[in-house]
Parts: structure tokens; sequence; C-alpha cells
């Protein structure tokens, strides 16, 4: 486990602040062609 590992997951898993915005982002980036 990395340093990135757990910060990535945390990110992904439980967004803060903009849960809409942080989710489609998340798509996005794991899809890399959701919103777009």
């Amino acid at each position: 486990m990395t340093e990135l590992e757990p910060r990535d997951l945390r990110k992904v898993h439980r967004p803060r602040g903009r849960p809409a915005v942080d989710a489609a982002h998340v798509l996005d980036a794991e899809t890399g062609d959701s919103l777009r």
C-alpha cells in the first residue's frame, strides 16, 4: 500500500464537498469518457 493508493481510494470512495461533481469526475476518470 502506497501513499497514493489510500488517498485515491478515499477520494473515490467518499467525496467530500461535491458528491455529484466528484462522482462524475470519478466516472470520467474510470471510463475515460463519461461526461465528455
